[in-house]
C-alpha cells in the first residue's frame, strides 16, 4: 500500500519461489520507478528459499554488487553477486526488522544494509546464518549437520553466537578451551 504519495510499504512474509516476481509487481502496482521511497517489512518474517531472498536483494542492487558470502569448512569463500543486466530499482529505501526476522529475510536485510541501498529499522534480527545438510537415518531419523555459514557482502557473521564459546565452531571452540 501507500504511506502517502511517492511512498510504498511492502510487507513480505516469507521467501517462497516467486516471491522476488511477487514484490517486483507489487512495486510496480504501487507505482515503479515513480516512487520515491519504499518500506520494505521483513518484521516476522522467518526465512524461507535462498534463492528467492537472493533474487529479492537483486531487485535493489546493481550489477556486480557483493549479495552475500559462503564460508564452508576447508575451502575457500564463495561469493555470490548481482547478475549481469539485472534491472534494479533505485529508490529510497527502509527495511523493517525484528527479532523475529531470520535466515534468508537476514541476508537480504545484510544485502541492502552492506551495499548501502537501504536502512534498517528496528530491532536486532534472530540471527541464523548457517547451512545445513540433512542426512537420512534408520527410522524414520535424520542428521541435521551445519556444513556452512553465510556472511554479508562485508564478510560478517548473521549466526549468532552457538554455546558458552560464542562462535560458529562450537566444536574447535571446545578443542582450543577445553
Amino acid at each position: 500500500f501507500l504511506l502517502e504519495d511517492g511512498i510504498g510499504h511492502v510487507k513480505v512474509s516469507n521467501f517462497e519461489r516467486h516471491t522476488a516476481e511477487e514484490l517486483r509487481d507489487a512495486i510496480e502496482k504501487l507505482g515503479g520507478r515513480k516512487l520515491d521511497g519504499l518500506i520494505l517489512d521483513l518484521r516476522g518474517n522467518p526465512g524461507g528459499v535462498i534463492e528467492a531472498a537472493i533474487k529479492t536483494a537483486a531487485i535493489f542492487l546493481g550489477e556486480k554488487e557483493t549479495i552475500l558470502w559462503v564460508q564452508a569448512r576447508n575451502k575457500p569463500q564463495e561469493e555470490l553477486q548481482v547478475p549481469d543486466g539485472n534491472k534494479s530499482y533505485n529508490l529510497l529505501l527502509s527495511v523493517l526488522v525484528d527479532s523475529k526476522t531470520a535466515s534468508a529475510a537476514e541476508l537480504v536485510a545484510a544485502a541492502l544494509q552492506d551495499n548501502d541501498r537501504a536502512t534498517l529499522i528496528g530491532q536486532r534480527s534472530y540471527g541464523k546464518g548457517v547451512i545445513q545438510s540433512v542426512f537420512s537415518l534408520s527410522e524414520n531419523t535424520a542428521l541435521a549437520l551445519t556444513t556452512a555459514q553465510y556472511l554479508t557482502p562485508k564478510k560478517k557473521r548473521i549466526q549468532r553466537p552457538i554455546g558458552k564459546c560464542g562462535g560458529f565452531h562450537l566444536a574447535a571452540c571446545l578443542d582450543n578451551n577445553g
